[in-house]
């Protein structure tokens, strides 16, 4: 993580400066970024598991070692929490993404919403009901994902036209 710097990040992942300094900041997980993509990297990958930890792509570039835990993992727990404390009869939830680190927890929302073309997530989450694709990323994607997303939720919870 040292040897990535913001400058690194930002050419990486067409991140500002700033914005590539906040996502630096980490205290659950670790990046790594391989030099090339060989067989090699399959072999690091194994050897991270084997010690208990888990090791994830979220942009095809740039890899996350992380513990027993995902956003899986914590999405449920939070949805969880809502279900118990709220007094609605339903919470709809969204999930958002756009790496193979989101995979956990477009799977647990009710609707999932795929930034860009990362077909490995369009294949995994083939056989969800509400799935959006939004082929490309950024802000403007982020909206449209956003209002096409509320529109199904509305669609199919009540009654009133968008």
């Amino acid at each position: 993580l040292k040897d990535i710097t913001p400058e690194f990040f930002s050419k990486l992942t067409g991140l500002p400066i700033e914005m590539s300094k906040k996502a630096l900041m980490r205290d659950y997980s670790t990046l790594f970024h391989p030099l090339k993509k060989t067989s090699y990297l399959n072999k690091v990958i194994e050897e991270i598991k084997s010690r208990g930890l888990n090791a994830t792509t979220g942009s095809g570039i740039i890899y996350l070692v992380t513990g027993k835990h995902d956003k899986g993992i914590a999405t449920k727990t939070l949805i969880d929490l809502l279900r118990k404390m709220t007094n609605f009869e339903e919470v709809v939830t969204i999930g958002i993404g756009d790496g193979h680190n989101d995979l956990p927890m477009l799977l647990v929302t009710d609707v999932s919403v795929v930034l860009g073309n990362n077909e490995y997530l369009l294949d995994k989450l083939m056989k969800k009901d509400k799935v959006i694709h939004i082929p490309y990323k950024g802000p403007y994607a982020w909206l449209e994902g956003i209002k096409k997303a509320i529109k199904i939720v509305f669609s199919s919870t009540c009654s009133i036209p968008l």
